[in-house]
């Protein structure tokens, strides 16, 4: 069986997510917003995190606000870049950069909502540990595009 072409994909990943309950949506992003700490913390304390893009929420795609992790890494250099596919790319090298996942596949592939700036971006940060940051509702089969990469880590509430 052939996987859904990416667009597929995105109707399929809206309609789950339209269809948690917000009371779930949010006990699942505290969850999420737990690991995504811990996950950090580790990287923290082996010394190899002292700059990190965080991505600016979204009301589209429901992200988990990850905004107080700047409180507890206080020595951490922490960055808010829009998605703007107009701007210039970010010249700083991250050595973490978080990611927004509308969708993602079993290979640690993300699905976008196809402006390609991820894409772009994180072709500029090959040092940089990726961690995709989303809800397991969103995990979808689609064929990745040569111009795709894998994220280092997926982080859901499970």
């Amino acid at each position: 069986m052939n996987a859904p072409s990416k667009r597929a994909a995105r109707r399929t990943v809206r309609a789950r997510l339209a269809a948690l309950p917000r009371a779930t949506y949010q006990t699942q992003s505290t969850f999420v917003y737990a690991k995504v700490a811990a996950l950090l913390a580790d990287r923290y304390a082996a010394g190899s995190l002292h700059t990190v893009l965080l991505y600016v929420a979204s009301p589209k795609w429901r992200e988990v606000d990850v905004s107080g992790l700047t409180q507890q890494f206080s020595d951490v250099q922490f960055d808010y870049v829009p998605v703007d596919p107009d701007a210039p790319l970010p010249a700083t090298k991250y050595d973490a950069v978080l990611v927004p996942l509308y969708g993602f596949t079993a290979g640690n592939y993300r699905l976008g909502h196809g402006s390609g700036w991820y894409d772009r971006f994180l072709a500029t940060q090959p040092q940089a540990y990726t961690v995709g940051v989303g809800l397991s509702a969103s995990r979808i089969a689609f064929m990745p595009e040569p111009h795709d990469a894998p994220l280092s880590v997926i982080v859901t509430e499970q």
